[in-house]
Formats: C-alpha cells, sequence, structure tokens
C-alpha cells in the first residue's frame, strides 16, 4: 500500500515575493482563467500603451525601425512573457506530481523518507526566498541598463529613440519601454533559477536509497515517471527559441543580416537545449545502473535455477508421455524468460527519445518563420505540395 506524503508545500510556482503579490490579488497561477488574465496583463500595461502612442504619433522619420517593424519588441511582451507565466500551469502540475510519486510509490525507503521530506522542504524554502528574487530583480535591471547604453551607441536609430548633437538619447515613449524591459530577463533569470533548484533536488534524491526494480514495466525500474514531470521544461526552451527568433529576425529585416549568418550559432542553441533540457536526469544513472546489476544477478540466477529443474524434470520424458501439468512450468519458464528480457532492456537514464523529441522541437519551432526571410511563403508551400505528390 502507498505512504501518504506531505508535498502541499512544494512548488515550483506561486512563490516568491511577486508571486505572493499576484495571490492578493486573485491572480494565481494555478487557476486557467485568471492566469491568462495573469499572462497577458504584462502586455496590457507595456505593450499597449507604446502601441496606442506609436499609432496616434507615428512621427520620428528619421528612426531605421519602427514600432511596428521592431519584431523583437512584439514577440518580448506578446510571446515570450505570457509564455513564461502561462507554463507556471503544466510546469507546477507536473513537478508537483512527481515528487510526490517518490513516495507514493514506494520508491523512497522507510529510513529515508525523513530525509526526502527534509529535501522539499529545503527546495520549497529556496523556491519562496526573496533574497534570490532580489537578486535576479538587480541582474534584470544591470542587463536592461547594459543593452540600453548599447542602444544608444550603435549606427541603427530604433523607434525609442531619438537623435541629437550629441547622439541618439530615449525617447518619452524609449523610457517607458526600458523600465518594461527588465520583466523578460526578470522572468527568465527566475526560471533558471528554478530550474536550478529543482536539479538540485533531483541530485540530492538521487542519493537516497531508491527502492528500484529492475524489471519495471517503464524500463526505467520505476523512475521512468520523471520523464513526464521533467519534460514539463521543454516549453522554457520554446520560449527562449522564440526571443533569440525574434531578435535575430529584427536583424535581418532591418539590419542586413542574413539567415546564413545564424544557422552554426542556432544549431548550437538546439543542441544546447536539449543538453540542458536533459542533464538533470542524468544524475540517475548510478542508482540505475546497480539496480540494472542486481536484476541481472538475481534473475540470472533465478532463471538458471529453474530452467535447471526444468530441464530435470521433462526434458527426459518420452515423446507423448509428457503429463498436462507441464503446461504450468511451461508458463512459469516463459514468465522469467520475459523478465529476464526486461532487465536486459532496462534503460540506464530515466529519459525517452520522446523526451529528448520534445525539447529539440521546442527549440526549433520558433525558428522555422526565420526561413521566410530566405525563401517566400508561397515557394515554401509550392515545394511542400511537390514533396507530397
Amino acid at each position: 500500500m502507498a505512504r501518504p506524503t506531505e508535498t502541499t508545500g512544494f512548488s515550483l510556482t506561486n512563490c516568491g515575493p511577486l508571486d505572493r503579490a499576484l495571490m492578493r490579488v486573485g491572480l494565481k497561477s494555478t487557476e486557467p482563467p485568471r492566469m491568462l488574465v495573469r499572462a497577458f496583463l504584462p502586455a496590457l500595461i507595456i505593450w499597449l500603451p507604446l502601441f496606442i502612442v506609436a499609432w496616434l504619433h507615428p512621427g520620428n522619420d528619421a528612426a531605421s525601425v519602427s514600432f511596428f517593424d521592431d519584431l523583437a519588441t512584439h514577440v518580448r511582451f506578446l510571446v515570450v512573457v505570457p509564455l513564461l507565466l502561462y507554463v507556471e500551469v503544466g510546469i507546477g502540475r507536473r513537478t508537483r506530481l512527481a515528487a510526490a510519486h517518490f513516495v507514493q510509490a514506494n520508491l523512497v525507503s522507510g529510513a529515508d523518507e525523513k530525509r526526502y521530506q527534509e529535501l522539499l522542504r529545503k527546495a520549497s524554502r529556496a523556491f519562496d526566498s526573496s533574497f534570490p528574487e532580489a537578486v535576479i530583480m538587480a541582474l534584470a535591471v544591470f542587463f536592461v541598463w547594459r543593452a540600453t547604453r548599447e542602444f544608444t551607441t550603435d549606427d541603427a536609430l530604433f523607434w525609442f529613440e531619438e537623435a541629437t548633437p550629441e547622439g541618439a538619447r530615449l525617447t518619452t515613449a524609449g523610457w517607458w519601454y526600458v523600465i518594461g524591459s527588465w520583466l523578460p530577463p526578470f522572468l527568465l533569470l527566475r526560471w533558471f533559477w528554478r530550474y536550478m533548484v529543482w536539479s538540485w533536488f533531483l541530485f540530492r534524491t538521487s542519493r537516497l536509497d531508491l527502492q528500484l526494480v529492475a524489471t519495471h514495466p517503464d524500463y526505467a525500474a520505476g523512475i521512468g515517471f520523471l520523464s513526464f514531470g521533467h519534460t514539463s521544461f521543454a516549453l522554457l526552451g520554446f520560449t527562449v527559441s522564440c526571443l533569440v527568433a525574434g531578435a535575430i529576425g529584427t536583424r535581418i529585416l532591418h539590419e542586413g543580416a542574413t539567415l546564413a549568418e545564424y544557422q552554426w550559432p542556432l544549431a548550437v542553441f538546439v543542441g544546447i537545449s536539449i543538453l540542458v533540457g536533459l542533464a538533470p536526469l542524468a544524475v540517475f544513472l548510478r542508482p540505475l545502473r546497480i539496480a540494472k546489476e542486481r536484476g541481472l544477478m538475481a534473475y540470472g540466477t533465478l532463471a538458471s535455477r529453474y530452467v535447471q529443474d526444468f530441464e530435470r524434470k521433462w526434458v527426459g520424458t518420452k515423446a507423448g508421455e509428457t503429463p498436462l501439468e507441464a503446461s504450468g512450468d511451461v508458463q512459469g519458464l516463459a514468465d522469467i524468460g520475459g523478465s529476464l528480457d526486461r532487465v536486459f532492456e532496462m534503460r540506464l537514464l530515466p529519459i525517452t527519445l520522446k523526451s529528448a523529441i520534445a525539447f529539440a522541437v521546442s527549440a526549433m519551432v520558433p525558428m522555422l518563420p526565420l526561413l521566410l526571410t530566405v525563401m517566400p511563403l508561397k515557394d515554401l508551400l509550392k515545394l511542400l505540395m511537390q514533396a507530397m505528390i
């Protein structure tokens, strides 16, 4: 019988000063209707005023990149920020289920259950701590400050700048844009912190005396569920890829860059996304290897004894004289063989091909629209039709 576990306090979401403030006004990330409001609220507060100003007062004809042509800005506030907030629903739910399942499935021994509960409490305190969030906010402000300095010193003049004899400076709309621009890096860095804490939690859990069984039907000794919980982080790779694709798209459309200049960096980005996404699960290599070795020895010994007894009992029987009772022993022989096959096929990592594909696709899909910069949509559709015929 599965033992109950106290994981109600463990959550990667609805924690930290910002989340607590949003919860006070009724914007909790576990409630889908309100979650939509929470996800798109930054766009209403930051992007919409900029859109209205640009529509009513287009002005600034000297700008080489207008507000409506700034693809990176639109992607940042209409796609990336809402996604970084909305993914909290899936990631929060799946990681809670995975954390609870360790005890519910009797994977944590009774002797280690207190240690496991302490790991949950430490991770929860790290997620809910105000200090990391304050540091992250400071880093986000620093990154925005550095980026603003680079914008005002480069050759291109964006919609949020105006030319002066002393050089480019921010407009009033530009200052509003800069003030709101701390949010995307803040959300990204906060997710990076949460991902690091989650990875630490998995590492420490892998060092417990886990009750792994090599013949488990998931072919991962009973921890195959981790792939289900961890793959939810692929949504973060999708959002980061949107950010990268938006920045590259702006440079291609307005600064004369070409997609060919970015093909290798984009390929490296996809590779790093897969590696970073799957690496935390590699900490279970040692316990899974030990479980497989034990399974091979234990079931190998059992199979040897069974087949020896089976041969002594039945193989020497003359044809046509084998009693019907042999069918039970034959079935047992098949069952042992199936168990041993399952041990041989057991994976040494709780990673499936679907997991790797999920991280790869999440990193690649946002980049597909960049193909339109080298081949019109009409030509792409024509090529697709030809390939299907």
